[in-house]
Parts: C-alpha cells; sequence; structure tokens
C-alpha cells in the first residue's frame, strides 16, 4: 500500500498519508485536509502499476505451465510408455477377442481400454483436466495382470471354471482313437473329426495312474514326453494325445490331434524356399510362401534326417546368432534371412524363413550418434521417394501393409471365432499369430527412424485406427 507525504496547509506539519484515503485530519493542528488530485492520480497510476505487474505474472505462469505441458506430450510421445501402452493394448485385444467371455478375457478387455484410454490422454487426443490420470489409467491395466495371469494359469485353457456335466461317449467323434473313458462327468471345448478336447471331473490319482497306462497300452508311445503330471505321446497312426492333470482341482484334461493332412509338394523355385536346402522328403504342407516369409511341413523325417538337415543349412550359411536344441535350431545368415527348424514328433519336421530389417547396431559406428542419425536421416531424404503430403513411399507401404494385414487378421479371428473347433483353422491360427508378431515388430521399427512431423502423423493416426478396429472388434464378441 503507497503513503504519500503532505504538508498542513494550516500548520505546515509534515504528514503521510495513506494512497487510498480522500481526507484525513492534521495530527498536529487537528485541520481537516482534503487529498489533492494529483495524490489521487499517483494512487490511480499505482494501481494501474500494480494490476500491469500482477497481469503480467499470471501471463508468465501460464506460459510456463504451458510449456511443461508441451514438454510433457513430446516426451509422452518419445518415450517408452506410449510403446508400451499400444503394445499391451494390442495384445489384451487379441486376448479378449480370442477369450471369449472367460474371466481372464473379461479381464484382457477391460486393460484394452485403460491402456489405449492412457495413450490418448497422454497424447492429449483425449483431453482431461487431470493431466496425470493417463498414468492413473496405466497403473490400473498393469495392476490387472496379476489377476489376469491368476485367472490364465488354470489348467484348463479354454475357460477358467470346469463345468462337470454329464456326456455321452457316443458323441466324440474321436473315441475309438482315445483310451476308454471310466469317467463321463466333464466338458467338451473341441469335438470334430481333427480335434478332440476334453476335461473329465473326479479324476484322482489313481483314476490319473489307469488313463495314463491305457493311454501307453493304446500305442501312443512314440516321440513321448513323460512327466509327474503331464504326457505326450505319438500313435503309428500319427495321432497325438496330451494328457494333463491337475491334484489340486482333480481335473484331467484330454487333447487328440489327429494326423495333419499332407500330400506331396513341388518345392518352390522362386521366393524364400530357395534360401535352404531342399529336405529328402517331398511329402509335406506348405502353410506360408510370400516373398518375405515361407514355412513348411515335411513328413517322413526321422531324428536323424533332422540333425542332418541342420547341417546342411549350416553349410548353406546359417550360423549366425543361432541357437540349437535337441528338437529345434534357429540362425540367420550374412543376407539377413532368419532360419528357424524344429522337429515335432511324428516324424514331422517344421520349417521357416523369414527376411529380417537390418539392425541399426550393425551399421557403422565411426561417428557419434547425433552424426551417425544425421546421415541416416539425409540417406532416407535422398534415397527414398516421397509422394503427398511428404510421406516416403517405402513409409506409407509399410504403414498400408500393416493396417491391411489387421484388417485380414480379424475377419480371420470372426471366422475363427464362429467355428474353433475346424482343425485347418486350428493350424492357421498359429501362422497368423507368427505373423501378426512378425508384422507388429516391423511396423514399430518405424518408429525408431528419424520421420518428418508428416510421417509421424501418419503413424500415430495408423495406430489410432488399428487400436480402434480391435476394440470394435471385441465388442462385437
Amino acid at each position: 500500500m503507497k503513503t504519500i507525504k503532505l504538508k498542513c496547509d494550516n500548520c505546515g506539519g509534515e504528514l503521510e498519508v495513506n494512497s487510498e484515503q480522500d481526507k484525513i485530519f492534521c495530527q498536529y493542528c487537528g485541520a481537516k485536509i482534503f487529498i489533492s488530485d494529483d495524490a489521487s492520480e499517483l494512487r490511480r497510476v499505482e494501481d494501474v502499476k500494480l494490476q500491469a505487474r500482477k497481469k503480467n505474472h499470471e501471463q508468465t505462469i501460464k506460459e510456463k505451465k504451458e510449456l511443461e505441458e508441451l514438454k510433457a506430450l513430446d516426451n509422452f510421445k518419445k518415450g517408452k510408455l506410449s510403446k508400451v501402452l499400444l503394445i499391451f493394448a494390442a495384445i489384451c485385444g487379441i486376448i479378449a477377442f480370442t477369450s471369449g467371455l472367460s474371466l481372464a478375457g473379461v479381464i484382457a478387455f477391460i486393460q484394452t481400454g485403460l491402456f489405449i484410454g492412457s495413450w490418448l490422454l497422454g497424447m492429449e487426443i483425449i483431453k482431461s483436466q487431470n493431466k496425470k490420470l493417463y498414468l492413473v489409467l496405466a497403473l490400473i491395466g498393469f495392476a490387472l495382470i496379476i489377476p489376469f495371469i491368476a485367472l490364465s494359469n488354470k489348467k484348463n485353457t479354454y475357460n477358467t471354471l470346469t463345468e462337470c456335466k454329464k456326456f455321452d461317449i457316443d458323441d466324440i467323434y474321436l473315441r475309438s482313437e482315445i483310451p476308454n473313458l471310466n469317467k463321463h462327468n466333464g466338458e467338451i471345448y473341441f469335438n470334430s473329426k481333427d480335434k478332440l478336447n476334453i476335461t473329465l471331473c473326479g479324476i484322482d490319482k489313481k483314476l490319473y495312474k489307469k488313463y495314463y497306462d491305457d493311454t501307453i497300452k493304446k500305442g501312443y508311445v512314440i516321440d513321448a514326453e513323460d512327466d509327474i503330471d503331464s504326457y505326450l505321446g505319438y500313435n503309428e497312426e500319427g495321432y497325438k494325445i496330451s494328457l494333463s492333470w491337475d491334484e489340486e482341482d482333480k481335473e484331467l484334461t484330454i487333447e487328440l490331434d489327429a494326423p495333419m493332412k499332407m500330400n506331396n509338394i513341388i518345392w518352390p523355385t522362386t521366393g524364400l524356399a530357395t534360401k535352404i536346402p531342399k529336405p529328402n522328403s517331398m511329402l509335406g504342407k506348405i502353410s506360408l510362401d510370400e516373398s518375405d516369409s515361407f514355412s513348411v511341413y515335411i513328413g517322413n523325417t526321422s531324428q536323424q534326417e533332422f540333425e542332418n538337415y541342420i547341417k546342411a543349412c549350416q553349410e548353406m550359411g546359417f550360423v549366425n546368432n543361432y541357437s540349437k536344441t535337441d528338437t529345434s535350431y534357429s540362425a540367420e545368415n550374412n543376407e539377413k534371412y532368419e532360419l528357424t527348424i524344429e522337429f515335432k514328433g511324428n516324424k514331422t519336421m517344421y520349417i521357416s524363413v523369414d527376411s529380417i530389417d537390418e539392425d541399426d547396431s550393425t551399421k557403422e559406428n565411426t561417428t557419434t550418434q547425433d552424426t551417425q542419425k544425421e546421415k541416416q536421416k539425409s540417406s532416407s531424404n535422398d534415397n527414398s521417394p516421397t509422394i503427398n503430403n511428404n510421406l516416403r513411399t517405402d513409409f506409407k507401404n509399410a504403414m498400408d501393409s500393416y493396417e491391411k494385414f489387421i484388417d485380414e487378421y480379424i475377419g480371420f479371428m470372426k471366422k475363427y471365432s464362429s467355428n474353433s473347433s475346424d482343425y485347418e483353422l486350428i493350424m492357421e491360427y498359429g501362422n497368423y499369430m507368427t505373423k501378426y508378431n512378425d508384422m507388429l515388430n516391423k511396423f514399430e521399427k518405424w518408429e525408431e527412424e528419424d520421420l518428418n512431423d508428416a510421417e509421424t502423423a501418419y503413424y500415430i493416426e495408423v495406430q489410432t485406427r488399428v487400436n480402434k478396429k480391435l476394440m470394435e472388434a471385441s465388442l462385437e464378441e
């Protein structure tokens, strides 16, 4: 509050008055003194200055807050959390889409919404007064992983609770291929001419041991894998049986798969099949043959022939970053192709070869990281043709290819959900999941590139559309 020094017109005494006062009484002589217009003007000027300082202070705080918000948005876009949220949203969306109305599926559906909502808030596509709300949603989504895992770890993969009801053994298509069922209480999940999945209730240790012995007697002893409470084996006809006993719940899950239908194939003379040796046996089934991926099942292949094929692949250069077990081998070659070989049992070998993108870590590292990035950016701008809206052709094609695959994947999952007992669809499901993971990895690698503003916007646009499609598909279920 401003004070003004005045002199009393009556006695000449020096006075100090408040700038907001209009009149005072002299403390020396008691004379009544009116504050002059000059003093009032001075008071008004001081008030204006005070208001200006206050306004400037508020503007500074506002600008600082906006700058902090922009910095937080930029950190979120470039940070790991935004990528993690998208990955978990996609994974939970797939789980929710394929798990139906099981408790684990419901939790996965809730997590999908939480992760997508958190990402949209973090990107400020959805506005909120609470700037930390996206963190709250993300934490809730991650916290739900614990109950989801608890429910998913149930021995019964297809439902969280087995409905113990009596069934008719004559309703099972593959009843002649399984040991006699003394217990007819449980739940049948798959029942077709190609696959059976059934869980029996009230199976104690004695009953499990009896069924285990009957399985051995029925000839399921080829390429057998025996454990305390599980068993897997093939018979001479190629049928595969799997037993899984839950001592706590006293449940026995039986899975039976018919032999894969194979024919004499013609080995491709173009594409990725030319990058690997031709197997001795041509009895098989080509499951995928595309420009960047090839996979095939080969029959009539012994364990020794499987080992010989690995050696042949090594001789063709597949020795980089290799990993080998008794039943599998994976490696890369100098041409950046990745090979996977698995011995599936029942004289069946699985082979897949995929093209892989060159990892940035293998590029020349003779300059600093900043200089290297500048070179990469310059190189990409010089060598990659652009199209409308300043998007590189290879980038745009990759984004559109990813979204097109998601549309194809959702269409397949709808078909699979409506006929989940179809053996051919079950086999195809595994291939789709492999290809989905591959497409997702290729999509995410673009975020590591030096994208311009238009490409960054299109990247986010595609991911947002994809998440929306996965969400809508899960809602339709």
